[in-house]
């Protein structure tokens, strides 16, 4: 599946260029890309997930941002986060949608 979303800063009243952010699935991994503005070095960038949600955010998590939400659950810490000419990647691992998928089964004694 892919997604294309221009998206504005996530801040109500602010006027900064939009990011166009798309997402797509791969054998059990997410990707989120983003097009950042050009004139934002890369030290300045930094990152934020959730597992339903991707942020890049210029300086701190309250300067500018752009959100974009992902199109399945993740694990919200990423495989690998790269940045190459204004486009940022992070690659996530698909988080299971079924909680007993977390269970140990070695551990649980049978009668």
């Amino acid at each position: 599946m892919n997604r294309f979303n221009e998206v504005r800063d996530d801040r109500v009243g602010t006027a900064t260029p939009a990011v166009l952010w798309t997402t797509y699935e791969t054998d059990g991994f997410v990707h989120a890309v983003a097009d950042v503005p050009a004139d934002i070095p890369k030290a300045n960038l930094g990152f934020a997930a959730t597992d339903t949600e991707a942020t890049v955010f210029v300086g701190s998590p309250l300067g500018p941002r752009w959100t974009v939400s992902l199109p399945t659950l993740v694990n919200p810490t990423p495989t690998t986060v790269s940045y190459n000419n204004g486009i940022v990647e992070v690659v996530f691992t698909e988080a299971s949608t079924d909680p007993l998928d977390a269970i140990d089964d070695s551990s649980i004694e049978t009668a």
